[in-house]
C-alpha cells in the first residue's frame, strides 16, 4: 500500500476535539470537520497532507528587551535573560531543542480550572482555482478556525471565520482520541523526548503506516490543535528531531507570513512536510506541506498529480491561551 495514501486515513482517523463543519471549496484544502461525527476529513488526494500566537513585537523592542535583560556573551550574542540561552540565529534541530527546553524550564506552565476553557485560533491557506482534496492553484485564500475545548474535556466549541459558535458535550469518541488534546491529559505526558516518542510510536502503532510517518504526523497533530505546557512543547520538539529522516531548515514561512525554523520530514521521496516554530519564542508557529519534486500517485479515488513545488497544506496558529469560557479569546 503506498504509505502517503494510508497516512491519508491516519489523519481521517484522528478525532477533532471541535465539530468544525467548513464549506467544501474552503475546507477541503487541509481538512474538513465532520459535526456529525466530530472528525478530521483529510483532503481527497492519494497524498499525505498535513493537516496541521507568536507575540508581535518589533525587531527594535526585541533587541532592547535582550540587551537590558542579559547584554552579550562570550561570543558576542545577546543574552536572552535565561542562563545559558544565547539570542543569536537557531542553527540546528539539536540547538532548536536545547533552547526551547532551557526556556521552557524558566517559564510557568499555566495552571487552569478544570472549568476553564483552552482556546486556540488557526489560519489555512485555501485556492480560489478550487479543490480537490489540496490547492489546485495558489495558495490566495484564507479560512480562520477557532476553537474552545474545555481543560477537562468535557465540552468543545468552534468558530470558523467569525461565524456561529457552534458548542457541544464531547463523546466518548472524542475522549478516545489519538492524540488528545485537552489540558488535562496534556498535563499528563512524559516531559522527557525519549519517554514522550516512545509513548507516541505506541500509540500511533494502530495506523497503518510506516512507524516514523505515523509519529511525526501524530505530533504534529497534536501541536496544530492543542494549548501546550511549556515543558511538553519543548519535550515534542525533542521528540521529533529524534524521528529518523527529520531535518532541520532556517527559513521557513507559514501562512500568516512569518518566519520560522522547522523540522520536517520528505515522505516518499517527494512530499515535505514542515513544522514551522519561532526562532525567538520557539512557540509553534504552524506547518507547510509541499512537494520536492513532481509527483503521480494513484488509489482508489484515482490518479493525482502534483507538480515540484506545489504547496499542498499550509497554516498558522495565530494565538492560543486560557480562558473562561467559549467565545472568549484572552
Amino acid at each position: 500500500m503506498n504509505e502517503l495514501n494510508a497516512l491519508h486515513r491516519m489523519r481521517a482517523s484522528l478525532a477533532e476535539p471541535e465539530p468544525v463543519r467548513l464549506a467544501a471549496v474552503r475546507a477541503r484544502v487541509t481538512a474538513s470537520f465532520d459535526e456529525r461525527a466530530s472528525r478530521v476529513r483529510l483532503p481527497r488526494m492519494g497524498v499525505r497532507l498535513a493537516a496541521v500566537g507568536a507575540m508581535a513585537v518589533t525587531l527594535a523592542a526585541g533587541v532592547t528587551v535582550a540587551q537590558n535583560l542579559g547584554g552579550v556573551d562570550q561570543n558576542g550574542h545577546r543574552r536572552t535573560g535565561i542562563p545559558g540561552l544565547p539570542a543569536g540565529p537557531v542553527a540546528s534541530a539539536a540547538e532548536l531543542v536545547h533552547r526551547a527546553t532551557l526556556k521552557a524550564a524558566a517559564e510557568p506552565a499555566p495552571q487552569p480550572r478544570p472549568d476553564q476553557w483552552t482556546y486556540v485560533k488557526e489560519t489555512y491557506a485555501t485556492s480560489s482555482a478550487g479543490t480537490a482534496g489540496a490547492l489546485s492553484g495558489s495558495p490566495d485564500r484564507r479560512v480562520t478556525v477557532e476553537r474552545w475545548l474545555r481543560v477537562d474535556g468535557t465540552r468543545r466549541a468552534t468558530q470558523v471565520d467569525g461565524g456561529r459558535l457552534d458548542s457541544a458535550t464531547t463523546t466518548p469518541m472524542d475522549r478516545s482520541a489519538v492524540p488528545r488534546s485537552d489540558y488535562a491529559y496534556l498535563r499528563s505526558l512524559p516531559t522527557d523526548p525519549k519517554a514522550l516518542l516512545a509513548l507516541v510510536y505506541r500509540q500511533s502503532a494502530q495506523f497503518p503506516l510506516g512507524r516514523d510517518a505515523a509519529a511525526f504526523t501524530m505530533i504534529e497533530d497534536l501541536m496544530r490543535r492543542s494549548v501546550l505546557p511549556p515543558r511538553l512543547r519543548a519535550a515534542l520538539y525533542g521528540a521529533l528531531a529524534a524521528i529518523p529522516g527529520v531535518r532541520f531548515a532556517k527559513d521557513v514561512t507559514d501562512t500568516a507570513g512569518r518566519h520560522g525554523v522547522a523540522l520536517y520530514r520528505i515522505d516518499e521521496g517527494y512530499l515535505r512536510t514542515d513544522v514551522i516554530v519561532d526562532p525567538t519564542t520557539y512557540a509553534y508557529l504552524g506547518y507547510r506541506s509541499i512537494t520536492v519534486k513532481a509527483h503521480t500517485s494513484t488509489d482508489e479515488r484515482g490518479t493525482t498529480r502534483v507538480a515540484k513545488g506545489q504547496i499542498l497544506g499550509w497554516s498558522a496558529q495565530l494565538a492560543t491561551a486560557i480562558v473562561d469560557q467559549p467565545g472568549a479569546h484572552r
